[in-house]
């Protein structure tokens, strides 16, 4: 696979792909974070949860972090299988 086609290589301005040549090993930053603060517990036990995003549009809700918000907040109203 080509640098420039590896997912997240095109991150903050191709920061991603600097640091793939270098050999590190990308992660999806919202997975990262939310596991180091245990959102999931977090959003469970909120009765209301607020997210934003200085420009609101689809990729909003394509792994950015409003739409992961929005799945967790999700999951934690469903009810369980």
């Amino acid at each position: 696979m080509r640098l420039t086609d590896a997912p997240g290589a095109g991150a903050a301005g191709g920061l991603g792909g600097g640091l793939l040549a270098l050999g590190a090993t990308l992660q999806p930053g919202f997975a990262l974070v939310a596991e180091h603060l245990n959102l999931a517990a977090a959003i469970e036990g909120a009765d209301l949860v607020v997210t934003g995003e200085g420009a609101l549009d689809l990729e909003s809700f394509n792994g950015k972090v409003v739409g992961e918000v929005i799945a967790l907040a999700r999951a934690a109203v469903s009810p369980s299988s």
